[in-house]
């Protein structure tokens, strides 16, 4: 399985969406990108790094409830990168080991590989623990939170 489906905790809910009103009228503003790429960076605030803090620290016990899946992952997160991307339709390749929060998803959305792939939501995040697909159907849109380079 490439891709984990997470039921947030509240505080995780509460701060996404913190963060996502932090963020909406800047993300609003941005525009489809010309041909070569499907995505743009925007800035993250400090709501942001509150929801980037609030799934780290709930990481060790996903792991501890499934830990044959996480057999290749830190058993908690030490060192990490985080960015702010807007997706448009396309497809995007997403390294090992990602977590990806979305704050809003617009149109058909999917995440996996092969013929594995789940349809993403608001209601979760996702734990990508191997390369994986994020696809875009035309007229999607999505604005969320990457957590990369987990060590």
């Amino acid at each position: 399985m490439a891709v984990i489906a997470i039921k947030p905790s509240d505080g995780v809910i509460r701060q996404r969406e913190a963060a996502w009103n932090s963020v909406k009228d800047g993300c609003d503003k941005i525009n489809e990108p010309g041909s070569g790429t499907n995505m743009k960076f925007f800035l993250p605030t400090v709501d942001c790094g509150f929801t980037i803090n609030s799934v780290c620290d709930e990481y060790p016990r996903k792991v501890a409830q499934s830990p044959a899946l996480y057999d290749k992952q830190p058993a908690k997160i030490s060192f990490y990168r985080q960015a702010c991307f807007v997706y448009f339709p396309g497809d995007t390749i997403i390294e090992t080991f990602t977590i990806l929060v979305p704050l809003r998803v617009s149109g058909q959305i999917e995440l996996g590989n092969e013929n594995d792939y789940i349809t993403m939501d608001e209601d979760h995040y996702y734990h990508i623990l191997s390369k994986a697909v994020l696809r875009l159907r035309a007229g999607s849109r999505l604005e969320a939170i990457a957590i990369g380079r987990i060590k």
